[in-house]
């Protein structure tokens, strides 16, 4: 693992609304090395470099629930994000959001879009886009 220490402003997705956030670090991973974020409330996010690509966040409906965390999609015009609220935030998020041009395209935690996933697995399309 390589880290990179520094305190450079960065403009990201949600630089419109607060300013920019500093950028603690820059992390390399090699093959199955992970790091976990923390938020100094029990929350975690996981990073895993895999030879394919990389492995994000705990479990949507395990881990992330337990740490009272909701994923999400947002997205605007041209790109779709991933973000983690904490849940009792959701007002506060929405309103950044929309502030910032982005919508919510999904909450990602629901049981529906569980399942809508597991039917469209099965080969039984419920309807819903996937």
């Amino acid at each position: 693992m390589k880290v990179d220490w520094s305190d450079t402003p960065v403009s990201r997705l949600f630089s419109n609304i607060g300013g920019d956030q500093g950028e603690a670090c820059r992390i390399e991973l090699a093959d199955d090395e992970q790091v976990t974020l923390r938020n100094g409330k029990g929350a975690e996010l996981d990073v895993v470099k895999k030879n394919w690509g990389y492995y994000a966040s705990p479990s949507f409906r395990g881990r992330m629930r337990r740490f009272g965390l909701r994923p999400a999609l947002v997205a605007d015009q041209w790109h779709v994000y991933f973000a983690a609220v904490q849940v009792g935030q959701e007002e506060s998020f929405l309103s950044q959001i929309e502030s910032a041009s982005l919508r919510l395209y999904a909450w990602l935690d629901g049981d529906t879009l569980w399942e809508e996933y597991v039917d469209t697995a099965r080969g039984e399309c419920s309807g819903a886009d996937v």
